[in-house]
Parts: C-alpha cells; structure tokens; sequence
C-alpha cells in the first residue's frame, strides 16, 4: 500500500516516531485543504501560503503529543483558524500603526512647510529692521546668544542689547498680527 493512501492513525504513529514520510504524506493530504481554509479568514493568498507552512511546522514540532485515535483534520482546522485569527489580530494592529506613522509623516510635513514659511516670512520682515537692530535681533534669537555674548561681540552696553530686542520684538509682532 502506497504511504499516502494508509490511513491517519497510522501516518500519525509513524509521524510520532519522527517518519519525515509520514510527515510529507500528511502535508500532501491535507497542505491544499489547509491552504483553502487560511485563505478565507486571512483573504490573502501569500500569507495563507506562510501560515500553511506554519501550521504543518507547528504540526511537526507537536508529532510526539498526537493521539493516533483523535482526528488529525480537527486538529489541523483548530490550528490553521488560531494561526488565521492571529495573523488578523497583528495585521490589524500593524495597519493602525502604519495609519499612525502615516498621519505623523504627513504632520512633520505640514510643520516643515509652515516652518520654512515662517522662518522665511520672518527674515523678509527682518530687512524692514535697522541694521544694528536685526544683528542683536539675529544673534539673539536665531544663534541662541546670551545678552552679555552680544554685548561683548559688538562693543555695545547691556542696556543697548536690551533696547534693540525690544524694538525688534514690538516691530515684528506688529508685522506678524
């Protein structure tokens, strides 16, 4: 008798004994009827494919703990709807996370354009100040110095720094509303 026509209970037992034979004799009965029942829940025929090939590897690495007396289809069908429903679970998980990182893109892009606008915006409207002006303006808030660092740079009083800052901020507010 061929070894893909004897029946379950003996492929199990020959399975459970580590028979490769039995092993592919099992995948060839049952890799199509599987692969059906995968692609229904999953709707995907690739990953159907991948989960088939999972469950005949979970099928393998659990050989020494089958029942040769208990359906081996049953067991086949239970495993291939878990793996299925799974599958969907993380798939559904990976897809908000991907609606996520798509909606995160597309507000990093939102605020670059409206940062390239502003910073734009900002030093045309910078020109409109007097130089002196727009050098402690720049120096104070697009290079980050201190008070004291402008100062000191440009040989002029604290208080001068003080005085350019306030006329630059009240110049572009008004500019800027």
């Amino acid at each position: 008798m061929k070894f893909s026509l004897r029946p379950d209970k003996d492929l199990i037992l020959s399975l459970k004994q580590g028979s490769i034979k039995a092993y592919e004799a099992l995948f060839a009965k049952y890799r199509t009827l599987v692969g059906r029942f995968i692609t229904s829940i999953v709707r995907d025929a690739a990953v159907a494919e991948d989960l088939t090939q999972d469950v005949f590897m979970t099928l393998w690495s659990a050989r020494k703990e089958f029942d040769p007396d208990l359906p081996i289809r049953s067991w086949l069908y239970v495993t291939s709807r878990n793996k299925a429903v799974n599958w969907l679970k993380g798939w559904a998980g990976r897809k908000v996370q991907l609606e996520e990182e798509q909606a995160d893109e597309a507000l990093r892009e939102d605020f670059a354009v409206d940062y390239e606008t502003a910073v734009s915006r900002l030093e045309k409207e910078m020109e409109s100040l007097p130089p002196r002006c727009r050098e402690v303006f720049r120096m104070s808030r697009l290079e980050g110095k201190t008070r004291e660092e402008i100062a000191s740079s440009l040989g002029i009083a604290l208080r001068t720094v003080d005085k350019h800052l306030e006329v630059a901020g009240r110049t572009l507010r008004k500019h800027f509303n």
